[in-house]
């Protein structure tokens, strides 16, 4: 891999109209995206950085969306909604597929429990994409 450029940040200061000041921070990639990322997202991102076992980073994943998700949305109840439990299944595992191969790059997915609610709601799987 090359070397990573640094991400910044700055804030100016003023008095009036006129900036007095500048402060610039710096981060390494890695850091900046913590910094950005919701901060049970952040840490999502530092375990999968553990692992490349496949099992091990779906389980992180699966942990992490499993604190955060509100199941009535992700899980609605047939009788609410026309999807199978199969279809349910099918865009689960598309989102945390997705989820681990964006993990990987410069823009993961900020919040994964809404990542998988969208992926149910509009029935999006392996076999559509």
């Amino acid at each position: 891999m090359g070397t990573q450029k640094p991400s910044f940040t700055y804030e100016d200061k003023r008095r009036g109209r006129k900036v007095v000041s500048i402060t610039f921070t710096v981060f390494n990639n890695d850091d900046y995206k913590a910094v950005k990322l919701p901060q049970m997202t952040a840490q999502m991102m530092l375990e999968l950085k553990e692992t490349d076992d496949p099992i091990e980073r779906k389980k992180v994943i699966v942990s992490t969306i499993n604190k955060t998700v509100n199941h009535d949305v992700v899980y609605p109840d047939k009788r609410k909604d026309t999807k199978t439990l199969n279809e349910i299944n099918a865009a689960t595992d598309w989102a945390i597929d997705q989820i681990d191969k964006k993990a990987k790059t410069s823009n993961p997915v900020k919040n994964p429990a809404a990542y998988i609610a969208w992926a149910v709601e509009h029935g999006i799987c392996k076999n559509i994409i």
